[in-house]
């Protein structure tokens, strides 16, 4: 319950390279072949919506402190 989450928005540009280096990382480190297919399909639902909807990475003023 009081594990950290690391959350990367849709429309951060950001968010495919990054989620595409975490399948490299998590394929080098042994993780499940499937849960990498998952993620692999979930970045192309990503790249669809930024075609619409898209932004440089940025963060409410509050979580920058």
């Amino acid at each position: 319950d009081d594990e950290p989450v690391f959350l990367i928005r849709g429309q951060d540009l950001a968010a495919i390279p990054a989620a595409e280096a975490w399948c490299e990382a998590a394929a080098d480190l042994g993780a499940d072949a499937e849960l990498i297919a998952t993620v692999r399909r979930h970045i192309e639902v990503v790249r669809e919506y930024q075609r619409e909807h898209a932004k440089v990475p940025d963060a409410p003023a509050d979580v920058l402190r």
